[in-house]
């Protein structure tokens, strides 16, 4: 794959038309990434070596930062070149930004580099709150920042104290609120900074019901951040209910707030029943809802068919199954006594919805965050051909003209991607591989045959450069999809949750089915661990075998789910049979009483019925094929009898009608 991308990235500089615009022996690369030659300093370099959008105190600061990389000099006294440029206003906040997340973007800084020098700034005052969060929040927005930089950005500057938790908030709200990250950003801030011991729980509990409580976030918001973090294993079941029982102790969250939560995220498919379950049972048990506070939100679930009849029947019988409520408490009587409303909303999670649908992580994303790889080297290449040919004195307007055209078609892929629209994402990638062969095509006409290996090799020394960046955003790729992957999982799982309970609740015997489920819940664990190893290594062997095996867990229970309904079908046509017999049995003996003989008939019958019997005893054994056979065969034997007595009475009313006509 790599192979692949790179040569689409240096097929921009191939075919070249011998059209001589840049003269021989540039050696200084002067785009993003580019290091000069030994012989060639950037603090020595031209105007025209610089390139037009260079400022000579951003260069000297880059360089100071080069320097820190080589270990000549240290990161303090990268930090005061940097605040006496920004103090004396010949480094503004743009160039200051550059410095930074493109250094750390080509490999300069290190994470933890770019942590202290922002962090620092800040604390000492060198950096308002609004120039620290425009700095990270534009990086991010310029792909110099993944999600996980943005997050270990802002969690390490608190937990350095070198930011304060209101700094924080202010941070991710602020930029939630400008449309500067998603709600997953922000979630991913929050959740995975926990998951990570970078913050604590109660950090995350300030963070979300404050925010709430100020208005910055909503209850969907709420409900977002909270449930999809549980989805992907970023907090546990005993996080979101502690989380959601302290607001309400607080008196952020109402007792409908809290039902509408929960609801709301059981039919989008964030949580399943069982959660829904053992969330408000646990609270009662603790002693964070009373007995009123359940019964008033199962009650106005059921009225708004927030929930249906179904769920609040299962979830009371479970938990008085497992003795978490009293026979009292789930009776459930003035639940069911409330009216229903006549337009419910719509469940998002059905067995006739496609399992694609229900992942929150969409095919598209992934397919973005997968295309960004080979979409940011393009971007790159064409910003060094750009750099080539503005250092020749070339006219490189229409190569910029379309490189801009290029960046808007990847931001429009990602908001396709955000959508979930997947057919328009695809018409896009059409779109900017067209780009790419207009930009090849004027690059023609800009650099010569007798350049084409030097402007090679600058192509090839940038990307070089930037494979730190490239592979940050391959490992994020894979997590996005890893995470797919673990969301569909849980889909299916609840999915076959909800169809054993409701043939439970028929009264079917679903213990092997059960059985199974739990076998493969069990393997969750082991599942997101190889997805894990399969990021960190690459080796996907352990990862490929396991999905494979759930693969075929699934196939399994759904072959049981099968045969069960099947079963239930059989275990119906044999009642059916049985009345169609009994049927034919009171026909035959009122053809008896008007003196006909119905012997063979009878004892016909009889036979048939001893048929069903047998299917009825294969069908208890377990055996639903035979059973099949023999309604198959009792059903032919039962259609050939009805034509026989149906023959044998009108030769009967005939021979009576004869009669008569004789006397």
């Amino acid at each position: 794959m790599d192979s692949k991308i790179a040569t689409l990235c240096l097929v921009l500089l191939t075919a070249v038309a011998p059209v001589s615009a840049v003269g021989p022996g540039i050696t200084t690369a002067t785009v993003p990434g580019a290091e000069p030659k030994e012989d060639n300093k950037m603090t020595n370099a031209t105007p025209m070596q610089m390139g037009p959008h260079m400022g000579m105190e951003r260069i000297v600061v880059r360089d100071d930062i080069r320097q820190f990389a080589r270990g000549s000099i240290t990161r303090d006294e990268v930090r005061q070149r940097i605040v006496s440029e920004y103090r004396a206003g010949t480094l503004t906040r743009e160039d200051l930004r550059k410095v930074l997340t493109k250094s750390y973007a080509w490999g300069e800084l290190k994470r933890d580099d770019l942590r202290w020098l922002v962090g620092n700034m800040y604390k000492a005052g060198e950096l308002r709150r609004d120039d620290m969060k425009w700095l990270i929040v534009q990086g991010y927005r310029n792909r110099e920042l993944t999600r996980d930089d943005v997050r270990e950005l802002i969690t390490s500057c608190y937990k350095h104290g070198e930011m304060t938790r209101d700094d924080m908030k202010w941070m991710l709200t602020q930029a939630y609120r400008n449309g500067e990250l998603t709600r997953d950003d922000v979630r991913e801030v929050i959740a995975k900074g926990y998951k990570h011991g970078e913050l604590t729980r109660n950090d995350v509990k300030w963070l979300i019901i404050q925010s709430y409580k100020e208005g910055e976030l909503t209850r969907d918001d709420v409900r977002e951040i909270i449930t999809r973090a549980y989805v992907r294993g970023e907090l546990k079941r005993e996080d979101v209910r502690w989380l959601l029982m302290q607001a309400y102790r607080e008196g952020v969250l109402t007792r409908d707030d809290i039902r509408e939560l929960l609801t709301a995220a059981y039919n989008q498919g964030e949580l399943s029943r069982s959660d829904v379950k053992w969330l408000l049972v646990q609270a009662y048990k603790h002693g964070e809802l009373t007995r009123e506070d359940v019964l008033d939100i199962l009650q106005k679930a059921y009225e708004n068919g927030e929930l249906t009849r179904m769920d609040i029947h299962w979830l009371l019988m479970e938990a008085k199954r497992q003795g978490e409520l009293d026979s009292a408490d789930a009776m459930g009587k003035k639940i069911f006594a409330a009216k229903v409303r006549k337009n419910p909303p719509a469940v998002r999670m059905h067995p006739g919805k496609s399992i694609m649908e229900d992942a929150n992580t969409t095919k598209a994303e992934v397919l973005y965050k997968f295309a960004l790889v080979p979409m940011e080297r393009h971007r790159i290449a064409m910003e060094t051909i750009i750099g080539y040919v503005d250092e020749a004195g070339g006219d490189s307007s229409v190569l910029v003209e379309l490189k801009e055209e290029f960046v808007a078609q990847m931001e429009e892929l990602e908001a396709a991607a955000e959508d979930g629209d997947g057919p328009k994402a695809h018409e896009l990638l059409a779109e900017m591989k067209d780009t790419v062969r207009k930009f090849r095509a004027e690059a023609r006409a800009q650099i010569g045959e007798d350049n084409l290996e030097d402007a090679r090799a600058r192509v090839e020394a940038v990307l070089e450069e930037n494979q730190e960046y490239f592979e940050s955003l391959r490992q994020d790729a894979k997590e996005t999809r890893k995470e797919r992957m673990i969301e569909i999982f849980d889909i299916l799982v609840a999915r076959a949750e909800e169809r054993i309970s409701a043939l439970e609740e028929q009264g079917i015997n679903v213990d092997e089915m059960r059985a199974k489920l739990e076998e493969i819940k069990e393997k969750r664990s082991d599942f997101v661990d190889a997805a894990n190893t399969a990021i960190e290594t690459g080796d996907r062997t352990e990862y490929d075998a396991l999905r494979a095996e759930i693969k075929e867990d699934f196939r399994d229970l759904a072959r049981l789910h099968k045969q069960q309904g099947l079963s239930i079908r059989v275990s119906k046509l044999i009642d059916a049979s049985y009345r169609v017999i009994d049927a034919l049995d009171r026909r035959l003996d009122r053809f008896q009483e008007q003196g006909e003989d119905v012997t063979v008939e009878k004892a016909k019958l009889e036979e048939i019925r001893t048929m069903v019997d047998l299917a009825g005893e294969k069908l208890d054994e377990g055996d639903v094929d035979g059973a099949i056979e023999e309604l198959k065969d009792a059903r032919e034997a039962f259609t050939q009898l009805v034509k026989e007595v149906k023959r044998s009475h009108r030769v009967r009313a005939l021979e009576l009608a004869q009669q008569g006509g004789e006397e």
